[in-house]
């Protein structure tokens, strides 16, 4: 299950209005990259009940992106990427908050529509 071009626009363009550019520091990761890192995670986001379990390639991909993540800044953009994924495409909250508890991951940030990306030190 892939998300639609004009879906993978409005998340981008959300993104770059969310994230505050830092002087300081040049991100190593763009939120076009962390969605085509998560795109094997749709289905399971969408979709997957309470005992379901996200597909391998999903785990890979937010270890993938995680990897990815050298300094604040560039946590601070994943979580607000992540954030707005979840905010416009009306995800499973739920099952959202699972990935990282199911594929035995610990991420930096809450996955939450209210969580502050800015709090990430």
């Amino acid at each position: 299950m892939n998300l639609s071009s004009s879906t993978i626009g409005s998340l981008i363009l959300f993104h770059l209005l969310l994230a505050s550019p830092s002087p300081y520091c040049v991100a190593h990761i763009e939120c076009a990259e962390i969605i085509e890192y998560l795109q094997t995670c749709v289905g399971y986001l969408k979709h997957g009940g309470a005992s379901d379990k996200p597909p391998s390639t999903c785990c890979d991909g937010v270890k993938a992106v995680l990897n990815k993540l050298k300094s604040v800044d560039d946590k601070r953009d994943a979580c607000n990427c992540i954030k707005a994924i979840v905010q416009i495409t009306k995800l499973k909250l739920e099952n959202a908050r699972n990935v990282p508890i199911k594929c035995g991951i610990k991420i930096p940030f809450q996955i939450s529509p209210d969580f502050d990306c800015s709090s990430i030190c």
